[in-house]
């Protein structure tokens, strides 16, 4: 699912300079080395320099599928200036590539398309990275509680791929998530508060580390406040953020989930209609 406020990439011409001098706001000082493979993607024509300044509503490590969200509005912008149109699943096949293939990182698809498509959707990848979507309506009431410390997700997915013996033990996570897009079409809200609960005790016996402490403590405020269900994002771990369901005033869990531990706190975001938006100014 997309949200919204998202990434924001602004690209100009310059007269001067290095091929590409990247200004991010939200990072200490460089090296980039994904913004940085971005612009290589990017195959920029030669003499053409670019000035790019990268702003996210999101904080960088949440488990939001930021990196994903900043690679493909990279690449959206630099095809602009270089006169190039791609689809917008062109566009997320060609950011997941920028991670796994020039980077070596663990990557799945499902944030490139987000970013690139917006909306919700079910997203079927069989074999990876080959993707079927369907897209779905967004519910209302879900709360996203960054956890206080960002994480890299590649880490998570190499502990996962590590502890995996040879059994199918990502199945309950395929049945939620299915039973996810099931319940969203039927607008059922407390069934999708079920599949999320679910998936999360599906992640939590893929590895203990995946649900951290800080998110059993969140999900337990939650629950106190009558969540219909609530699941960390991403591949979970250390840090990141989760999502809860709620039927009803978010506002006092919103009050109190700042208490848990230092740094979580409630952020401002809704689901998002909008993709990959391209616009001169």
């Amino acid at each position: 699912m997309a949200v919204g406020p998202g990434t924001t990439v602004e690209a100009r011409l310059v007269d001067d300079g290095p091929p590409v001098t990247l200004e991010v706001p939200d990072l200490p000082a460089g090296p980039h080395p994904l913004l940085e493979a971005a612009c290589t993607e990017a195959d920029l024509p030669a003499g053409l320099r670019v000035h790019v300044r990268i702003t996210s509503a999101v904080p960088p490590g949440a488990s939001l599928g930021t990196s994903a969200s900043v690679v493909v509005a990279l690449l959206g912008a630099l095809d602009r200036l270089c006169g190039r149109e791609r689809a917008p699943a062109e566009v997320a096949a060609a950011a997941h590539g920028v991670e796994t293939e020039r980077l070596g990182l663990q990557s799945g698809v499902q944030d490139q398309l987000a970013a690139a498509n917006g909306g919700a959707q079910l997203v079927e990848i069989d074999p990876y990275p080959t993707v079927r979507t369907t897209a779905l309506p967004a519910p209302d009431g879900l709360v996203v509680v960054y956890l206080g410390r960002s994480h890299v997700s590649s880490h998570v997915h190499e502990q996962v791929i590590a502890s995996l013996d040879g059994t199918d033990r990502l199945q309950p996570l395929r049945d939620a998530a299915r039973a996810a897009a099931d319940a969203a079409r039927r607008g059922d809200l407390p069934a999708l508060g079920t599949a999320m609960r679910a998936a999360n005790d599906g992640q939590r016996a893929l590895h203990p580390a995946l649900v951290s402490e800080v998110a059993d403590a969140v999900g337990a405020l939650a629950d106190r406040h009558g969540a219909l269900g609530w699941k960390v994002n991403g591949a979970g771990g250390d840090g990141g953020s989760l999502t809860i369901l709620l039927d009803g005033d978010p506002a006092p869990l919103v009050a109190d989930v700042r208490g848990v531990a230092p740094g979580v706190r409630a952020l401002d975001l809704r689901p998002s209609a909008a993709g990959l938006a391209v616009r001169e100014v």
